[in-house]
Order: C-alpha cells, then structure tokens, then sequence
C-alpha cells in the first residue's frame, strides 16, 4: 500500500508551504479632526496619526487637499499637517491615509480663516498747501478705533456702518492723517476714505477735487 508514503508526501508539501499569509488589512479613521480656525497669514498643525489607524501597524502615507486653494496653503510632512490662511473664508480639508498595498482610508473637516485684526492708516494726497482741517469718511469691515496721527487732532463720530471724522492741524501732503483699528489688517483694499471737506490754516474753504485718501498698513 502506498496510502502512507501519499501521506507523508501531503505533510512535507504543507511544511514547505508554511501557514498562508494574514489578508492586509487598510487603516481606519479612529477619531474625527476637530474644526480649525486660524487668522491670514497664521500657520496651524495637525497630527494626523492621532486620526487614523492601521490594524497591521503599516506605515501610512497622508495627503490632503483643500476645496478652496485660494483661501489656504497645505503641506504634508510624514504624518503632520500645516495649515497656512491666505485670505478670509470657510473651507474644508480632505485628508487621505494610504497604506504600502495601497488601502486607503479618508476623512475631511473644516476650516475657518478670520481676518487679521490690526491697526490701517490713512495717508492724505492733495495738491492743495497750508491745509489746517480735512472732514473725511471711513467704510469697511470693522473700522473703530479711531486715533489721531501725532501733532494732529481727531474729532469722529459713527456713521452707519462707516466713520466721519475731522482732522485738524498742519497737515500737508502725503501726511498720514490717522490710524484705525481694522478687521482684517491684510486687505487694506477694501476699506475706502472719502475727502468730503478741507479748508486752508486761514479757514476757508478748499477745493477737494485734488485731493485723495489711501489706506495703507
């Protein structure tokens, strides 16, 4: 009989063979990434492993990418995110973990970008000379805080959603008339400065059609 010879054959060849290799299993998301909130120009990091997973102790591979690529800058770095404002928005990240087979897992958050809170500064530009007082208004996200550019006096008052102002002294061109506290300090562009009035050191009046104001940081 050769049954135990077949036998013996069967066990050397499952010997040789070794048990069968465990099925790869891809990561898993293991925690949701909080919101993020951050100011233009400010830079935030995120640790990605603290949101992802591998059964198999795989090392992962992250990418990401955001919806609105005008409002923020993304760089991966191994497993951690930076995340960089670029101008005031909401948006949203989607983050991806790949492992060496290429399994994949992914998830997505979102992201809020604020204006940069600062002080912007009005700078005068007239042809005209010997100018004692300008009347002046002020409109744009958040403008408050009104002070006066050192020698000058600085009389405001709201105006609806702008600011009025009087600025008195010996102002001359390209004189930085005043400051105010602006919302988003890197966006200069959209606060304007209208020059309503102006009148010379001997109080009368001026002509205010060659006369501009310019916001500047």
């Amino acid at each position: 009989m050769r049954r135990p010879a077949l036998l013996a054959a069967g066990i050397g060849l499952l010997a040789a063979c070794g048990e069968p290799e465990p099925e790869n299993r891809g990561p898993e998301v293991s925690g949701a990434i909080p919101a993020l909130a951050l100011e233009v120009t400010d830079t935030v990091t995120v640790e990605l492993s603290r949101y992802f997973s591998d059964a198999d102790g795989d090392e992962l591979r992250y990418t990401g990418f955001a919806l609105d690529r005008s409002a923020l800058t993304i760089a991966v770095d191994g497993s951690v995110l930076e995340v960089a404002g670029e101008k005031r928005a909401k948006t949203v990240i989607s983050v991806n973990a790949t492992d060496p087979d290429g399994l994949s897992s992914s998830q997505s958050f979102d992201v809020t970008v604020n204006g940069k809170p600062g002080t912007l500064w009005v700078m005068l530009g007239y042809e005209e000379t010997e100018i004692g007082a300008v009347l002046l208004r002020l409109s744009g996200p958040g403008v408050e805080s009104l002070e006066a550019h050192t020698g000058l006096k600085l009389y405001s008052a709201p105006d609806g959603e702008a600011a009025r102002a009087l600025v008195a002294g010996d102002i001359a061109d390209g004189d930085t008339l005043l400051g105010f506290r602006a919302g988003d300090v890197t966006a200069p562009e959209e606060y304007a400065g209208v020059l309503d009035q102006a009148a010379g050191t001997d109080y009368q009046q001026r002509s205010t059609e060659s006369g501009s104001l310019e916001i500047v940081r």
